[in-house]
């Protein structure tokens, strides 16, 4: 994990952000999300 967790997160957020269906993490710890709008 490291970075590519602390990217995938931040790369969640923006996807979550736009409203846009989230990425899983690189991490693997970051699921699957439909952001809210």
């Amino acid at each position: 994990m490291g970075v590519a967790g602390v990217v995938s997160s931040l790369l969640w957020l923006v996807f979550v952000g736009f409203g846009w269906v989230g990425v899983l993490g690189f991490g693997g710890v970051d699921l699957v999300v439909v952001g809210g709008g």
